[in-house]
């Protein structure tokens, strides 16, 4: 079994101001000192050494929280932009609490993610197409490393595609976002490429 532990990044300003980030790599999309803590504290309470390597998404946000993450372990690192968030499309770096306010049916009243049949509106990514990287990715990742155990760090939609591959589901609009800093663990067959959910949203004060 190749064994995903499924990280998503610290908490940023944009996080903290309630904007959709999206493919945004800018200032207001680094890590807060809330953001840093957080990945300082995972740190401490997650086995990064016994991790084969770590694959992280292209944007900053991920970057940081991965080489905090990594200070002490050392582990080799690897970029896949098939990790990388959903795109909004011109709804990136927007306040969600005013496209809600402007665009009600567009989004899930629980979650306020944007439902699958509004992303295109904005030109923003499809769920299917991020559903179609993300397996991508896993099939080309249990292919290579069959019995690997890799820590993946990545955003809110890397965790909720690869837990909805995990339940053979097709929309995450129903799903509340992951803590920041918290982690999802995946296992997945390289026999059949069929993925087990072993937890999702785990914080600090449980064991992985």
């Amino acid at each position: 079994m190749t064994t995903f532990y499924v990280v998503r990044h610290g908490q940023t300003w944009a996080n903290q101001a309630g904007k959709k980030q999206g493919i945004l790599d800018t200032a207001e999309t680094m890590l807060t000192p809330q953001g840093m803590l957080q990945a300082r504290q995972l740190r401490a309470a997650f086995p990064v050494a016994e991790m084969a390597g770590i694959i992280c998404s292209p944007l900053q946000r991920a970057r940081q929280t991965a080489k905090i993450l990594n200070e002490f372990a050392q582990c080799p690192v690897e970029i896949s932009p098939e990790i990388v968030e959903l795109s909004y499309g011109a709804w990136n770096g927007c306040m969600t609490r005013d496209l809600m306010a402007r665009y009600p049916a567009a989004f899930d009243a629980r979650t306020q993610e944007v439902t699958a049949t509004y992303t295109h509106t904005v030109a923003g990514e499809s769920m299917a197409a991020v559903r179609q990287r993300i397996q991508h990715f896993v099939r080309e990742t249990v292919t290579a490393r069959p019995n690997d155990k890799l820590l993946i760090v990545g955003h809110g939609w890397t965790v909720k595609m690869l837990l909805l591959l995990a339940l053979n589901g097709d929309n995450g609009a129903g799903m509340v976002d992951p803590v920041n800093a918290s982690v999802t663990r995946i296992e997945v067959d390289p026999a059949t490429l069929r993925c087990y959910l072993d937890y999702y949203n785990r914080g600090l004060e449980t064991e992985f």
